[in-house]
């Protein structure tokens, strides 16, 4: 295990045959631009917010 890639199991799954996003196999290629990441937050605790147990809106 000491020489085992730390990237095998993003390698396998961005394959051609699994994924098919070969261009994700190498982290680095995915890396997004500051703004981008807190769009991608925000729009992800939208879709959440139905599923938050932990909202202070909660009506119960």
């Amino acid at each position: 295990m000491k020489d085992f890639p730390l990237q095998f199991a993003r390698e396998v799954l961005a394959s051609r045959p699994i994924l098919n996003c070969e261009e994700k196999a190498d982290w680095r290629t995915c890396a997004l631009s500051k703004d981008d990441e807190t769009k991608l937050a925000k729009k992800l605790q939208e879709r959440f917010r139905p599923f938050d147990f932990t909202s202070a809106d909660d009506s119960d």
